[in-house]
């Protein structure tokens, strides 16, 4: 059961599924986790230089505010799992951290590169930027702001 797409105020017991939720929803996402990947793959000296330094930590801000959006995006429209779909923002930040997590292990294993806990916690700041962006959005509409 879950809040009706057109009446928030009725319960749905089924999601309507065009066939297309995969290539709508879930390719976007694998795409931009793909980005973030083959962007933590270059080595350090291949990355461009700039005076300040604080320009990576901004690079993490916005992939993984994006990561969680795509996550909360794909999670909120899928119809095969409705708990999934009802807590989807929550899944949208939990997917972020351990995503970034995975990130930095793989960074391990690329020159010039090294994991750092304060990159994951950035990683999850990230995605609590989207999180509480997302939240603004539907108290300022008029929107449940408990049924994500």
């Amino acid at each position: 059961m879950f809040p009706c797409r057109k009446n928030k105020s009725k319960v749905c017991s089924v999601k309507k599924n065009d066939g297309n939720e995969f290539l709508r929803y879930f390719a976007p996402l694998v795409l931009w986790m793909g980005v973030i990947f083959v962007s933590s793959s270059i080595p350090e000296a291949d990355f461009p230089s700039l005076s300040w330094g604080g320009w990576a930590k901004i690079v993490h801000l916005i992939f993984y505010s994006t990561l969680c959006f795509l996550t909360w995006r794909a999670l909120h429209n899928q119809s095969r799992v409705d708990w999934l779909a009802r807590h989807s923002a929550a899944a949208g930040f939990v997917v972020a951290v351990i995503y970034g997590s995975i990130d930095e292990f793989h960074q391990l294993f690329t020159a010039g590169r090294h994991p750092r806990v304060t990159d994951v916690l950035i990683d999850g700041f990230g995605a609590c930027i989207f999180l509480l962006a997302l939240q603004c959005y539907r108290v300022l509409k008029g929107l449940d702001s408990t049924a994500y």
